[in-house]
């Protein structure tokens, strides 16, 4: 069915996964650059968003202003004021927890946009640079059209011809499962006091050299032959180095005591793929099939406590989704 929601009373529905950053890498020096990292995106927690014709505007649900905000930097006042919709943010990751919450709500108003206006080349880097997003890393705004892995080099590490390398998909093994462990009570850092942070690094291109020998000697040879132990050993000591880069801004390996117990809990129960996921304070950990995490859950009571959220989540291979209905006329 080829529907054009530009004319036709439809309801579009955009259902997004999430993403896990196993961490950035270092600059290379300290021109201003995109500094590049590998992560995976996953399919729970994930973003769900409604949206249809409206005699007004109205926008409902979590991060309503935020919304607005990419409503308003996407779309001209004439678009605004000739396509009033009713947006709802059905459901959403946390923010501010390692998800990459901010970047997959912004791509997915945008696809959303696009298909009322019925543009059906929209471009994920000019609506990346409008938004603001992938200033240091295209990990999650790659992966929400890809699914996957995405590594992105950056741009420090160029091609023969001069140019940055585009950021590459590897699908995941559909059997290997991540656990994620989240804290309601604490926040990674964000904001001005993440861009402190970032401007108080630094530079180190040996550590950046040694992070991406980890990428293409292990990590991405091991996905490839569906090497889940070796894979998990390079992932650990992934994440293990981009902690220690960043210890003096987030005051430790981790950036929360909750983060800290967390890894400390994962490594005694001998699991090796586990890290923050960004500034944290969530915490993933890989395991070989759903059922191999669903049994550490129950078997560790200390994910009990009260304020953890544990989430048991397939990689997702397919990026966001979108379908549509159509709606009864009176």
């Amino acid at each position: 069915m080829n529907l054009d929601v530009s004319t036709e009373p439809a309801t579009v529905r955009l259902i997004a996964p999430s993403r896990i950053h196993f961490g950035l890498l270092p600059d290379a020096d300290k021109t201003k650059s995109r500094r590049g990292g590998v992560g995976v995106m996953i399919d729970n927690p994930c973003l769900q968003i409604s949206a249809h014709r409206s005699s007004r505007w109205e926008i409902c649900g979590p991060s309503n202003e935020r919304v607005a905000q990419i409503v308003s930097a996407l779309w001209t006042d004439s678009d605004r004021l000739a396509n009033p919709l009713c947006i709802s943010i059905d459901k959403a990751p946390p923010v501010h927890a390692g998800f990459g919450s901010g970047t997959q709500l912004s791509m997915g108003i945008a696809a959303i946009l696009s298909k009322f206006l019925n543009d059906q080349n929209i471009n994920t880097g000019d609506i990346v640079t409008k938004l603001g997003r992938g200033s240091r890393s295209l990990v999650g705004s790659n992966g929400f059209n890809s699914g996957g892995l995405i590594l992105d080099r950056g741009q420090w590490d160029m091609s023969c011809d001069g140019n940055s390398h585009e950021p590459e998909t590897h699908p995941m093994p559909e059997m290997w499962c991540w656990l994620t462990l989240s804290c309601d009570t604490q926040k990674g850092i964000s904001g001005d006091e993440e861009r402190i942070a970032f401007a108080q690094s630094v530079p180190d291109p040996e550590i950046r050299g040694e992070l991406l020998a980890i990428i293409d000697t292990d990590l991405l040879p091991s996905l490839s032959s569906h090497d889940f132990y070796r894979f998990s050993n390079a992932l650990g000591r992934y994440s293990q180095r981009c902690g220690e880069i960043f210890s003096s801004q987030q005051g430790g390996l981790y950036g929360s005591p909750f983060a800290e117990e967390a890894a400390a809990h994962l490594s005694r129960a001998g699991i090796m793929g586990f890290g923050q996921s960004s500034w944290g304070p969530t915490v993933f950990a890989l395991f070989p099939d759903a059922g191999a995490a669903k049994n550490f859950v129950a078997m560790n009571h200390w994910l009990q406590n009260h304020g953890i959220q544990h989430r048991v989540s397939r990689s997702d291979n397919t990026g966001a989704r979108i379908s549509w209905e159509i709606n009864k006329r009176a």
